[in-house]
């Protein structure tokens, strides 16, 4: 799959221990706080008049995201994510 535009892919890493190592339970609020994750394709970029500005991030690099502005895609039964690149925080 490769996105279009300012699109990326992330492959979100679902996390079931807190920092200080405290166990998550898995439920509907725990589930939809996927906030890291691994970007699987990236798009081509911004257009800016006649010229595409590339994004900041490439495959592989893992990034902090917002979960509530990505659009959630199952591709080849596995659940991704699927973020423009205002949704990103950072690149961990």
């Amino acid at each position: 799959m490769k996105p279009l535009n300012n699109f990326i892919l992330i492959d979100p890493i679902l996390q079931d221990r807190t920092e200080a190592g405290l166990h998550l339970l898995e439920n509907a609020d725990t589930k939809d706080k996927m906030a890291r994750g691994t970007v699987l394709a990236v798009g081509p970029g911004n257009r800016h008049g006649s010229e595409i500005v590339p994004l900041p991030v490439k495959e592989g690099d893992k990034v902090l995201f917002d979960p509530f502005n990505a659009a959630k895609v199952v591709h080849e039964g596995k659940t991704l994510a699927l973020a423009r690149e205002s949704a990103l925080f950072a690149i961990l």
